[in-house]
């Protein structure tokens, strides 16, 4: 049977139009992020906590960033609740029709993040296992 794939709309970044973030594919959140999403001042990435609350109601343990720069491709590995237990905060402002919308964010370093290789990828979904902390 194939896994039911739901995908994640949220606000990206200050677009004012939500768009599709990630997909929740069994107990995992694919989610891809280029080099305007990295946050220098906190040495990682954001994740809505309007996402992050469906997150966890659907189920997913983990969350694996695909992420992009120029010549390189990473795929970067976290347990759901490193998230809210090891990541900041950061209110992000939307400016939408000249109103301000909040989308507040938890913010993860990628030092808090496990860095896998593409063959692990199989494996991700095959285990609960293979990030613990």
């Amino acid at each position: 049977m194939d896994k039911l794939i739901i995908p994640i709309t949220e606000y990206q970044g200050s677009h004012p139009n939500k768009t599709v973030v990630g997909t929740i594919e069994g107990h995992i959140y694919y989610t891809t992020r280029t080099t305007e999403h990295f946050f220098r001042i906190f040495e990682g990435f954001g994740l809505s906590i309007a996402a992050y609350n469906k997150l966890i109601e659907h189920g997913v343990k983990q969350v694996l960033i695909t992420y992009c720069s120029p010549g390189v491709k990473k795929y970067l590995l976290t347990n759901i609740n490193d998230w809210s237990s090891y990541g900041g905060y950061y209110t992000n402002l939307i400016s939408v029709n000249k109103e301000l919308i909040v989308d507040p964010q938890f913010t993860l370093p990628i030092t808090e993040m496990k860095e896998i290789r593409e063959e692990e990828l199989k494996a991700l979904n095959e285990s609960d296992n293979l990030l613990t902390r």
